[in-house]
């Protein structure tokens, strides 16, 4: 429990309120800070964002909310490469112990990341960091490939 909620409870209050706010006629990158900026708000997470695809091998920094974070990630690299070069979210319990780990900052010590896929192709990732070790879990991932599907039903990425 989190806050007297369970997660599931939570990721649909960030939906709620996000569904919400989608039919002011926003640009996208206004929306998806939006969407961070709720997420980050309802779980305390250290850093969360979008990396959106901008070439073959490289993502590049999109809207979030946290600390200024690395601004490019090569698809061979990193929790966010492998998820956008796999098109699986990757969950890493210690990203200290993870191979070709981008540290932007030393807190962070778990990961998520979720590939947002449009035609077979990753376009976009969702990046969650969090200070506790082993935090993320299948219902994070469950719930953050909903909130992935959203943004791409709703061509905001």
């Amino acid at each position: 429990m989190l806050d007297g909620m369970n997660k599931i409870q939570k990721y649909q209050n960030v939906i709620s309120s996000f569904s919400g706010t989608l039919s002011a006629s926003l640009p996208s990158g206004i929306h998806l800070s939006n969407l961070c900026a709720l997420i980050k708000k309802e779980f305390g997470f250290f850093w969360v964002g979008f990396y959106t695809r901008t070439s073959e091998n490289v993502l590049t920094l999109g809207p979030y909310q946290g600390e200024v974070p690395c601004f490019t990630i090569q698809l061979d690299k990193g929790v966010c490469g492998l998820a956008a070069k796999s098109g699986i979210t990757q969950i890493v319990n210690d990203v200290h112990s993870f191979p070709d780990y981008i540290a932007c900052h030393p807190e962070p010590n778990s990961e998520i990341v979720a590939p947002g896929i449009v035609n077979g192709r990753c376009e976009f990732v969702l990046d969650i960091d969090h200070e506790e070790k082993g935090y993320f879990d299948d219902e994070d991932q469950k719930m953050l490939e909903e909130i992935v599907q959203i943004v791409i039903s709703n061509q905001l990425a």
